[in-house]
C-alpha cells in the first residue's frame, strides 16, 4: 500500500534521529578517578552490555523485533578491557513506573566472553539494530562500537609507536614513552538531501549497491574545508548540480570506522544538469514525494532503514513516514564515508 505524500508538501518540523536522542550521563569527573570501574563493577545497580565482534546480543525468539539490548548484572572478577559508558534512570531502561532518580550504571565489556551458544540470545550487527532497537539502546549501541572501535586502532601511540596503556575508565590511552594523551575522535562527514526548485528530491544509487537502491549523497570533509563546502563539493562530484543553499539540520554518530555524520537539505539551481559521478554513483533520479511513496511501497526502489541519518533526512523532506517492504538495514549513503 502506497504511502500518502503530506497534504501541506512541506518537511516536517524536525529532523527525527533516533540515535541522537539517548540521554546517558557520561560521569567525566567520576570516570577519571582511579578505581571506578571497579567501584562500579561492586556496585549492585551495575548492568553490562557485551560485544562480540561488534555484534550486541538480544532476545533470539524476538531478534526481529527486538527493541532492547540483553544487559546482564556483573559477575566474577572485572573484565580487563572494561569501559564506562555512563548513568542512566531506571525509567529509561525499564520504562514508565520506575524511579526517575534512581541511576543505573552501564559498562561495556568487549572481551567476546558471554552465552555464545545460549539459543535464547541473538547477536546483531549495528547495522541490523538501526531499524529495531529503541532509541536509548540504539544509542547505547552506536557509543559501545564506536569506543570499542578506537581501542582496537589505538593500541599503539601515534607519536612514537610505543604501546599505550587505558585510563579514565576506558576514555584515554595513555603513552609513557612520551607522556601523550590520546582520546577517541570522531571524523566529520556530511550527508545531505538535495532538493530542487519544485521541491523535488534527488536520490543516487551507488554501484556497491543493488541498482534499485537509492540514498542520500555523502562525503567526508577534507582538510582545511567548511561542512558547507563539502557539500558543495561533494553534490557537484556525485551528481553533478550546483548548490546554491545548504541548510544544517543536525547529526548522527556511526562508528565505521569513526565518522560523525553531519545532516544538511541542500537546494540546487541546475536540476536539468543532473548527472551521476559514474564512478561512485551507477545513476541519479528526481522524485516528487507522491513518486517516491510509490516507488518505495512496489519495491521498486529501497531506501535506507529507519534509524539511520540518510532515511531521516529523506523523511523530513516528505513530511512524514514512508511505507514499504522491509529489505532489512542493508547499506545507508553514510556508509560511503565509510564503512568497515
Amino acid at each position: 500500500m502506497s504511502t500518502p505524500p503530506p497534504t501541506t508538501g512541506r518537511p516536517q518540523a524536525k529532523l527525527e534521529l533516533p540515535a541522537s536522542q539517548h540521554l546517558l550521563d557520561r560521569r567525566i569527573s567520576d570516570r577519571e578517578q582511579p578505581g571506578w570501574l571497579q567501584q562500579v563493577w561492586d556496585s549492585p545497580r551495575t548492568l553490562v552490555l557485551t560485544l562480540r565482534n561488534r555484534r550486541a546480543p538480544v532476545p533470539a525468539r524476538h531478534s526481529s523485533a527486538a527493541s532492547a539490548l540483553i544487559l546482564q548484572r556483573p559477575s566474577g572478577p572485572l573484565p580487563a578491557g572494561m569501559v564506562y559508558l555512563g548513568a542512566a534512570p531506571e525509567s529509561t531502561l525499564y520504562g514508565a513506573g520506575h524511579d526517575q532518580s534512581e541511576r543505573v550504571h552501564l559498562v561495556l565489556d568487549a572481551s567476546g566472553q558471554g552465552p555464545e551458544d545460549d539459543p535464547e540470545v541473538s547477536w546483531l550487527s549495528l547495522r541490523t539494530a538501526l531499524a529495531l532497537l529503541d532509541p536509548f539502546h540504539l544509542g547505547l549501541f552506536t557509543q559501545a562500537v564506536a569506543i570499542s572501535n578506537w581501542h582496537a586502532t589505538a593500541t599503539f601511540c601515534g607519536t612514537c609507536g610505543h604501546r599505550t596503556v587505558v585510563r579514565s575508565s576506558g576514555w584515554m590511552r595513555f603513552c609513557s614513552n612520551c607522556s601523550t594523551d590520546h582520546f577517541p575522535r570522531m571524523n566529520p562527514a556530511m550527508i545531505t538531501a538535495v532538493v530542487d526548485g519544485q521541491d523535488r528530491l534527488l536520490l543516487g544509487s551507488a554501484y556497491q549497491w543493488e541498482e534499485r537502491r537509492f540514498s542520500t549523497f555523502a562525503g567526508f570533509v577534507e582538510a582545511g574545508e567548511s561542512l558547507e563546502d563539502t557539500v558543495a563539493r561533494e553534490v557537484r562530484e556525485e551528481a553533478g548540480v550546483v548548490v546554491r543553499d545548504v541548510q544544517y539540520l543536525g547529526s548522527q554518530p556511526w562508528p565505521f570506522p569513526a565518522q560523525l555524520m553531519l545532516g544538511f537539505l541542500t537546494r540546487v539551481e541546475n536540476a536539468e544538469q543532473a548527472r551521476p559521478d559514474d564512478d561512485e554513483i551507477r545513476s541519479v533520479r528526481w522524485f516528487t514525494r507522491q513518486g517516491l511513496a510509490h516507488a518505495v511501497s512496489t519495491g521498486e526502489v529501497i531506501i535506507p532503514p529507519r534509524g539511520s541519518i540518510s532515511r531521516a533526512l529523506i523523511e523530513y523532506w516528505f513530511g512524514g513516514q514512508i511505507t514499504g517492504p522491509d529489505y532489512g538495514a542493508g547499506l545507508s549513503a553514510s556508509t560511503r564515508a565509510r564503512s568497515s
